[in-house]
């Protein structure tokens, strides 16, 4: 990459170095940083050149651009971000942090602390979904209506619905960020966790603090007892999305993800777990 290049200043935003004419000299100092060589050797020992992470992108993106072609085909960088973001991305740009996906069992995020729950997140297989997401995150997340509990698990679950779709190659606990008992736990209490939220009418609650409950991460869901995994509600909403495609098997993919009427989507999957 060129010190004077497009991506150099996008990198310096990750870096917090932006709005500065000098940014090449702060990343000559990242780059020399005895702390930061040491996480460059990790990275390319768990990413040689033989296992080019940028292939499992390339069928995810492709299928983007057939389906979905008002959203944008970046140019990939993967880069050492300093454990900042795992992505950060311009119009036209996307940068993966690759020191985010050096496994759960890095010794970097046992010195850093980093929770067992976040670090299932971190896995080299979670580079594609979380790239494909990411980019989708950027290019449209409307903000004005994602007021309800309702509105933020549709809104997520249309991300999970569309990376599944785009990475079909991938186990489907891989691409939604669960483990293969969580999603075993969640299939088998999809039934009792909708009607919680539908019978106490919560997916219509507007608390910001009720909103992350359900829909941020964390260790568990708290409505839904400690065995449940964070997000659960997210998943719920993958699986409505889900629904609403079997329903309406021509609706349009793009049109969906662009649509904020989360009731009237709601309505239409016809969703009725048992």
């Amino acid at each position: 990459m060129a010190r004077d290049s497009t991506f150099g200043v996008l990198w310096c935003r990750l870096l917090h170095f932006e709005g500065t004419e000098r940014y090449a000299n702060y990343l000559d100092a990242f780059a020399s940083d005895s702390t930061m060589q040491g996480l460059q050797d990790s990275i390319e020992a768990s990413f040689p050149l033989a296992k080019d992470p940028a292939k499992s992108l390339e069928k995810g993106f492709a299928w983007l651009h057939r389906n979905m072609p008002s959203i944008g085909i970046p140019r990939i960088y993967f880069i050492n971000g300093g454990f900042n973001a795992p992505c950060m991305m311009d119009t036209a740009m996307l940068g993966i942090a690759l020191e985010c996906f050096l496994g759960q069992k890095s010794t970097y995020y046992e010195k850093l602390q980093i929770p067992q729950y976040l670090r299932r997140q971190m896995d080299p297989k979670r580079i594609a979904p979380a790239a494909i997401t990411g980019w989708l995150e950027g290019m449209y997340m409307p903000m004005g209506s994602m007021r309800t509990v309702l509105d933020n698990m549709l809104y997520q679950g249309k991300l999970f619905y569309i990376a599944r779709q785009a990475l079909p190659q991938l186990p489907e606990h891989v691409v939604l960020g669960f483990s293969k008992e969580e999603l075993e736990w969640l299939e088998a209490s999809e039934g009792s966790m909708w009607r919680y939220l539908s019978e106490k009418e919560v997916i219509f609650d507007s608390n910001p603090l009720i909103v992350t409950q359900f829909t941020g991460p964390g260790p568990f869901t708290r409505a839904f007892g400690n065995d449940s995994p964070g997000r659960a509600a997210v998943w719920l909403g993958y699986r409505i999305v889900e629904s609403y495609f079997k329903a309406n098997p021509s609706a349009s993919i793009e049109r969906i993800y662009f649509s904020s009427d989360s009731q009237q989507l709601l309505a239409k999957a016809k969703y009725a777990p048992k």
